[in-house]
């Protein structure tokens, strides 16, 4: 508090109240929010705001004083009610400069500075608050004894407002006066006040400026304050009435309403918006609603001159929504609402409402825009119409076509070029129609941008069957048409087969001739550019109210996708959201910031209380030791405020479900109590194997594995994800994890395995206390003791410790080493068994460890027990046939193929098919039956048998037996992890149940820097090196960061728990490469990975339309993407997400890199930690297309030997297909074949939430 009351005695002393908005550190609002910002200082809400009346009055009546006077009055210490106020604390009046506010005395200068600085030293700190969207910092003036005069008169006040309000009785007025007196005796009031008959200003002494001068250096008038001893009690109801009455008089504000008034009023694009002309600001009414105000004290005595110079100011504050949101003049906010309808109707018609706009809507769009874009005047909207008849179209052939004539549209010339029969593209199916530019007089490097336009086919007969095409296209000659004499041009294929050219069909006329019609207009010059440009000032300057944001963030997906210029909807995107709650994006925040952290965005720390430090109690029962920096807030004493996203307010729903617990914490990840203790151990599958390889070889061993066992112990896995989940909380973000080896001898790795590792047991601890692990397997062979197997084990790192105790972190990294020190036990999981070929002959051996790992599979787990399965629900069946039967629950201790026979057996006695059945068991916590059958059933079929009985295993009972492509309104049976993977099938394995919304929305992410020196910076560039050099340059990483989504995160893991189920064991996890267009990164870290479609983008889609995507990006519910999509040298191996082991290889894929120092190309790379048991395919593709169409692995059962070819004579999979989650394609170097197999390895998932973004890796080449 005394920083800002000296800031607010410097703000007084030099003038910078005063100053223009554009000069000042904040500038300030309007109505009576302008005090509170330009001085950082809030005194309205306090128990003496009478104070706050006060000080703020003292820059006012020193505007108007005559400096000539104030040395007689301080002299005298008239009107002084404090000691020692006399000569030696007035000075000669300095002098004023034409540039620049009006000087103060200095002696009325010092003692307001140092008043100030008084006055804040007694307030309390939950009174006095910082602007809340900036801060400045101002040197405290030096001290007088004027000013500890005026504190003097002022401080008794104070401490009886303060007893006042702490007997909840408002402040005595008593306050007011002595303040008015304290300043009345530093500086005068003028002529016009002292009697209330002057009617022009008092002479000014040489030097001195006058109040005409003093309204030259700013646009601003206060009103000043009345004499010492004549404040006035000024009631609400009298100070409204007198406000009325000077509205009526014509002396407060004679601005005429409607929109075009406004297009006078000053805007800006600050944070903070500038204040509104002096006319408008008198206006009463906002858009926030009309609130009651409070005229000035002394208004009422006042000359007519003086008068013109009051502002009604409002007597609460107005609230403030995020970014400053400031109250807007009438006219202003009736052209937001101008702009708002224009922009909503263009976003719900897409581009052709900017094609067809009326004259009176032109006209209140150009008075709301020169409100808001300042300009003087807005042209007219040039729009060039044309209809193109052709005579006997029947007669053209192939590749022949005819123009018409030239319409002009402003600066813009075009013609129409249509081939009615059609072109050597779509091989005459239909005609196609094209926009030509006039190439009369273009130079080659001719560009015209961004041109709206449409083609329309004309039915004559039935208008609404009339086909048109729309699209925003820029237009240049630097790209050759191949059409002689042509520029590139946008272009339509009609949906208009070219044996529907009759009479009859209507695509004809009476005179058998076909009607096009064309209209066009440039987009600098259109409504619909003009009304975004300044919808997006409006939303810039915080002046579009809270009803119209919700309409607009309902349309926020409409901007991106509905064939705007990119430019265009990235800024009003970007403006849009700055306005709009920060989690959920959708609705308008509640406040103006976090009222949890005051904006900060950040937070008392509540492990340590805000220390820093952490206390441990002592030794023996001795006094608590400080321990070293909090882990939680690493020493700052702070972290990031849950409440809010970086201080900015969340909406009223999004803040209560923050209140009630995210759902990532509702969220169990894993089961509550531990599971019983148990080990499993079995041989590794050729995908396994195969990553152990590239990790090994990838951290520098020697030779390669030789085989490795894979260990599922569920107790320790339990104590691993709980350590992972102290370790986020502690951390605020997903701890760090890599694989470590770790050498012992033989005896030792079976206890390992089975009851992790003992602290106890610890010996030697170089390099601090803690579990050792090697980053190069050929360092743990040394520790072996002569064996040929170690460990290879997942580590969660943590906190990198500050000191070799390891007391203070969770572990340490030793560089010249390669080790890490791992502090904890539960920080440490085994995965892994590999057994290598050791130097020295014959090897030490373990003869239990030899005899487990010589079965198929051994285990010491506790067999779950039998679940019963849950009561048949009802079939909810309503399309009229099916091809595909989903039928469950089935028990989950019942072998596969004891299950397969069972479903095989009901379907042949009680449906009568037999041939050409394929039944897939899958299994979760319970498992079901995928049935594909030879020939659709019916409805009825389907409901009938529902009511036959089945026999499991030898037990009679009932299923429930299901359409499973799903019914339109039921609940998807299908739904795995948040997801179906039908959603966005049409022709292979569809999905029609209802879905519920994508649960990534709403989702956020930060990307937190990760050193690369650090253990996992270092595992990640080593990785990323290896593949060096690229095909197109030597890489050099600039950054690496970690990418945190906590709803991404949460989805991981539930997918993780899924194959838990699934599979009964731990599921196997690897960081995998993902190369892809760096302009969609932020996306792709907001909703995950998507696995592509089978549908092709239509171009008359505004979600998936003119983005150039072979794929759609909607569901299978659109109406505009039906049709299928066709194998095109795509989607080689299944429709799914394509990742890579090498660096190189996903890098291939990047696009659009950004421009670095030196002409370097700037890249970004995904890392991503993908989950599942990987089925190897090593082998080529009997044809290109082959699995272009494959969903899932699943659906690979019963057509992989017809899909592959085995390479070398070997095996394509050595394991069934249902234990495997993904896909990995052994890379086969030189013996691979173009098209049908990869010379380097690739994996392929086939769920989002299967694959986590985790790491961003920036590198320039």
């Amino acid at each position: 508090p005394r920083d800002l009351g000296a800031q607010l005695g410097a703000d007084l002393a030099t003038g910078r109240r005063s100053m223009a908005p554009a000069q000042s550190r904040c500038a300030p609002a309007p109505g009576g929010a302008q005090e509170s910002q330009v001085f950082s200082l809030e005194l309205s809400g306090s128990a003496f705001p009478d104070l706050s009346s006060a000080v703020r009055s003292a820059p006012r009546r020193r505007r108007h004083a005559a400096a000539d006077t104030a040395a007689p009055r301080a002299a005298a210490g008239e009107g002084a009610s404090y000691p020692g106020a006399g000569a030696a604390d007035a000075g000669p009046p300095a002098e004023a400069k034409e540039t620049g506010p009006p000087a103060a005395p200095a002696a009325g200068a010092a003692a307001v500075a140092d008043a100030g600085a008084s006055v804040a030293s007694c307030a309390r700190p939950e009174v006095a608050r910082a602007c809340g969207c900036c801060s400045a910092a101002s040197p405290a003036p030096a001290p007088t004894a004027a000013g500890a005069a005026v504190a003097g008169a002022i401080l008794p006040a104070v401490g009886k407002a303060e007893g006042a309000a702490a007997k909840r009785t408002p402040p005595a007025s008593a306050l007011m006066s002595a303040a008015a007196n304290a300043a009345a005796a530093i500086v005068p009031a003028p002529a016009e006040e002292q009697d209330g008959s002057a009617e022009g200003p008092p002479a000014a002494a040489p030097g001195a400026s006058t109040p005409e001068s003093a309204s030259r250096h700013s646009e601003e008038a206060f009103p000043p304050l009345p004499a010492a001893g004549k404040v006035p009690a000024v009631t609400l109801a009298a100070a409204e009435a007198k406000a009325e009455a000077r509205t009526r008089r014509g002396e407060l504000a004679r601005a005429a309403p409607g929109v075009a008034a406004a297009a006078q009023a000053p805007t800006s694009r600050a944070v903070c918006p500038p204040a509104a002309p002096q006319a408008a600001r008198r206006q009463e009414p906002t858009n926030h609603g009309p609130g009651p105000t409070v005229v000035a004290a002394g208004a009422q005595k006042r000359s007519p001159a003086a008068r013109e110079r009051a502002i009604a100011v409002p007597a609460q504050g107005v609230a403030h929504t995020p970014l400053c949101r400031a109250p807007v003049v009438p006219e202003k906010a009736a052209a937001v609402e101008v702009l708002c309808d224009v922009a909503l109707q263009c976003l719900r018609a897409d581009v052709d409402s900017a094609l067809s706009f009326d004259e009176g809507a032109q006209q209140a769009l150009r008075s709301a825009a020169k409100a808001w874009l300042g300009w003087e005047d807005v042209p007219a909207f040039p729009r060039g119409d044309l209809e193109f008849v052709i005579p006997k179209p029947l007669s053209y052939g192939l590749n022949q076509p005819t123009r018409s004539r030239t319409c002009v549209a402003g600066d813009w010339r075009f013609k129409l070029l249509v081939f009615p029969g059609g072109t050597p593209t779509n091989a005459g199916a239909c005609p196609c129609a094209f926009v030509l530019a006039d190439e009369e007089g273009l130079g080659p490097d001719w560009v015209f941008p961004d041109v709206v336009y449409s083609i329309t086919f004309v039915n004559t007969q039935h208008p609404r069957r009339s086909v048109t095409q729309r699209e925003v296209h820029t237009f240049t000659s630097a790209i050759r048409s191949g059409i002689q004499g042509g520029v590139d041009h946008g272009w339509h294929k009609g949906w208009v087969g070219k044996g529907d050219l009759k009479r009859e069909t209507g695509w004809l006329d009476a005179q058998g001739s076909l009607t096009v019609r064309a209209r066009c207009v440039p987009w600098a010059n259109s409504p619909w550019a003009l009304a975004l440009s300044g919808l997006t000032a409006a939303l810039d300057a915080g002046a579009v109210p809270p009803a119209r944001l919700s309409q607009l963030a309902q349309r926020r997906q409409k901007i991106t996708g509905s064939g705007l210029p990119s430019h265009v909807g990235d800024r009003l995107l970007k403006a849009l959201t700055a306005q709009l709650c920060p989690r959920c994006v959708v609705r308008p925040p509640v406040a103006a910031s976090c009222t949890s952290c005051d904006g900060s965005g950040t937070a008392k720390c509540p492990q340590c209380q805000g220390k820093g430090v952490q206390f441990q109690g002592g030794r023996r029962g001795g006094p608590a030791q400080a321990a070293a920096a909090c882990r939680g807030c690493r020493g700052g004493g702070t972290q990031h405020c849950s409440a809010c996203v970086l201080g900015r307010a969340c909406c009223a729903q999004c803040r209560g479900s923050k209140a009630s617990g995210p759902p990532q914490q509702q969220w169990r990840h894993g089961p509550s109590a531990p599971p019983s203790p148990g080990v499993g151990v079995k041989p590794c599958g050729a995908g396994e194997l195969s990553s152990l390889r590239e990790l090994w070889a990838e951290r520098g061993g020697r030779g390669q594995p030789l085989a490795a066992w894979s260990v599922d112990n569920p107790l320790l896995a339990w104590h691993y994800a709980a350590r992972r989940r102290e370790l986020q909380q502690a951390m605020g973000r997903e701890a760090d994890e890599l694989q470590g080896f770790h050498g012992s001898h033989p005896d030792n790795l079976l206890p390992i395995c089975t009851g992790g590792f003992d602290a106890k047991l610890r010996s030697g601890q170089v390099f601090g206390s803690g579990e050792y692990f090697a980053k190069c397997p050929t360092v743990s062979e040394a520790y072996c003791r002569g064996g040929e197997y170690m460990l290879v084990c997942r580590l969660s790192l943590g906190v990198a410790s500050s000191t070799r105790e390891n007391s203070d972190g969770d572990h340490i990294w030793v560089p010249e080493q390669s080790y890490y020190v791992i502090s904890r036990p539960h920080q440490i999981l085994p995965a892994f068994i590999v057994q290598f070929a050791p130097e020295a002959a014959p090897p030490t051996r373990s003869a239990e460890l030899l005899r487990v790992l010589s079965f198929p599979s051994w285990s010491t787990k506790t067999e779950a027990p039998r679940e019963p399965v849950p009561a048949n629900r009802p079939c909810h069946m309503s399309q009229p046939s099916t091809n595909a039967l989903w039928m469950g629950y089935l028990h989950a201790h019942i072998p596969d193929e004891q299950l397969e026979e069972d479903v095989r057996s009901f379907l042949s006695a009680k449906a009568g098919v037999e041939k050409g059945v394929r039944v897939q068991i899958a299994r979760g916590r319970y498992k079901k039956a995928h049935v594909q059958l030879p020939e659709e059933f019916s409805r009825a079929k389907v409901h009938r048998l529902n009511k036959e009985t089945f026999t499991e295993a030898g037990v009679r009972r009932t299923l429930c037996i299901e359409d499973a492509h799903g019914s339109p309104g039921q609940k998807c049976p299908r739904w795995i992890a948040s997801y179906c993977r039908g959603q966005n099938l049409r022709f292979t394995h569809p999905c029609w149940c209802q879905h519920p919304q994508r649960p990534t929305e709403g989702a956020r992410f930060r990307l937190v820097p990760v050193a690369l020196d650090s253990a996992k910076g270092n595992d990640i560039a080593t990785r990323f090196e290896r593949s060096a050099p690229f095909h197109d340059g030597a890489p050099r990483i600039v950054a690496i960061h970690a990418v945190e989504n906590t709803v991404l995160a949460r989805l991981h893991e539930e997918y993780r728990s899924y194959l838990r189920q699934k599979n009964r064991e731990e599921p196997a996890s690897r960081e995998l490469y993902h190369g892809t267009n760096n302009s969609i990164l932020d996306i792709v870290y907001q909703h995950g990975l998507q696995p592509p479609s089978d549908v092709q983008a239509s171009e008359q889609c505004p979600v998936s339309g003119g983005k150039g995507l072979c794929t759609s990006l909607c569901s299978n519910k659109c109406q505009h993407c039906t049709k299928r999509h066709e194998w095109s040298r795509c989607h080689m191996y299944g429709l799914g997400i394509y990742l890579a082991d090498m660096a190189a290889k996903s890098h291939r894929y990047c696009s659009r890199p950004e421009e670095g120092p030196g002409g370097r190309r700037r890249y970004r790379l995904a890392v991503c930690e993908v989950l599942g048991r990987a089925l190897e395919l090593a082998g080529h593709l009997r044809e290109g297309d082959a699995m272009h169409d494959v969903p899932n692995v699943r659906s690979l059962a019963d057509d992989l030997e017809q899909m592959v070819e085995p390479h070398e004579g070997g095996a394509v999979c050595s394991a069934p297909i249902e234990q495997h989650d993904l896909l990995f394609v052994k890379g086969l170097g030189d013996r691979s074949r173009a098209g049908l197999s990869v010379f380097n390895s690739e994996y392929i998932a086939f769920h989002p939430h299967q694959c986590l973004p985790r790491y961003q890796i920036t590198y320039e080449v």
